[in-house]
């Protein structure tokens, strides 16, 4: 049998924990920027065509 095959991630000894948890919370601080910019562009289109008959 292989030894590396006998290792599992809790034996690593590396950064395994810490690397998932930064991943998982920058796919969440990136999902929500996401959003946040779509909101505020959607809204800022939102307003432009009201403004534009307003002035005509």
């Amino acid at each position: 049998m292989d030894p590396l095959l006998q290792y599992g991630p809790s034996e690593y000894g590396g950064p395994g924990p810490l690397t998932i948890a930064l991943v998982v919370i920058g796919i969440l601080l990136g999902s929500w920027l996401f959003g946040a910019a779509l909101a505020f562009l959607s809204k800022g289109s939102a307003q432009r065509p009201n403004d534009k008959d307003k002035s005509e």
